[in-house]
């Protein structure tokens, strides 16, 4: 993880008024000393009480993404369970909805979202982002497990002092996690990059070979077949055709691969996320 050119940090907080809040404290505490340090740090703190609410707060980063140019990362703090986060009035978001929302506040900001979800089961966001549509985010930090406020304080506070001493978005997860390595670890790093070859690698096994490439064949098949005019051509002629149609995966990858990165939008991104089927195969 790096810096990266984020311009403002948003602390989104949608907590009950009885729970530690530690999106406040974290705003007044480190943030505050972040904010001396950096004179051009921007730091917003919203806390919206609603599912409503919080959407409205995501299109409003949207919109300044897209139209003042001013890049964001986004610190949720929130419950969260398998299946999504919740706001004060226990409103509930789903993970899907708010991959859906993110998607379109990345592309705004050409793929250089960075998201941290100070939330238990941050994690399952990830889970629900191994689509090979858009990228919901450049870079995204989470949980795995369930934690108890008092430790989300601690390693947050940690971990923003250690990014905005040196900016060096490692150390900072290095801190977040108290130096613990591999399974100890209670905080994830995720990147785009990972995201998408993991699900373009499962993709590849469940529809490019064994079964999964024969299911194929026959859907294409019998959509040829069904076709009267393509039917007068010849079974063999058909079957030519499906060969041919299955043998350019490396044209298929790349277009999932420039659609997923924005590349088809933004042409600088083919720099950046420059991968090749080998890469990720």
């Amino acid at each position: 993880m790096d810096s990266h050119d984020f311009r403002k940090l948003w602390v989104i907080e949608s907590l009950e008024d009885g729970d530690l809040q530690t999106g406040t404290r974290l705003v007044e505490d480190r943030l505050f000393i972040a904010r001396l340090r950096h004179k051009h740090l921007e730091v917003e703190h919203r806390r919206p009480t609603s599912k409503s609410e919080l959407i409205n707060e995501l299109e409003t980063i949207r919109d300044e993404a897209l139209y003042q140019g001013r890049y964001p990362l986004i610190h949720f703090d929130c419950h969260g369970d398998p299946n999504g986060l919740q706001t004060t009035n226990a409103d509930h978001i789903t993970w899907e909805e708010l991959r859906l929302l993110l998607i379109q506040i990345n592309h705004c900001c050409r793929c250089n979202l960075v998201i941290v979800i100070a939330a238990c089961n941050g994690i399952n966001l990830i889970k629900c982002c191994t689509t090979l549509d858009r990228a919901p985010f450049y870079a995204a930090i989470g949980p795995e497990t369930k934690v108890n406020a008092g430790k989300i304080d601690r390693d947050f506070q940690a971990f923003y002092s250690k990014f905005f001493e040196g900016l060096n978005g490692d150390d900072a997860v290095r801190a977040l996690n108290d130096g613990k390595e591999g399974s100890e670890r209670t905080y994830y790093f995720f990147s785009s990059v990972g995201i998408f070859a993991k699900a373009y690698r499962k993709y590849y096994n469940d529809h490019c070979v064994g079964k999964g490439l024969a299911a194929r064949r026959e859907q294409l098949l019998t959509t040829l077949l069904a076709s009267p005019e393509v039917k007068k051509r010849g079974f063999k002629w058909i079957r030519k055709m499906v060969k041919e149609a299955l043998s350019h995966e490396d044209e298929h990858f790349i277009k999932l691969r420039d659609s997923f990165f924005f590349v088809d939008k933004f042409s600088e991104n083919k720099e950046r996320f420059d991968l090749s089927l080998s890469d990720v195969l």
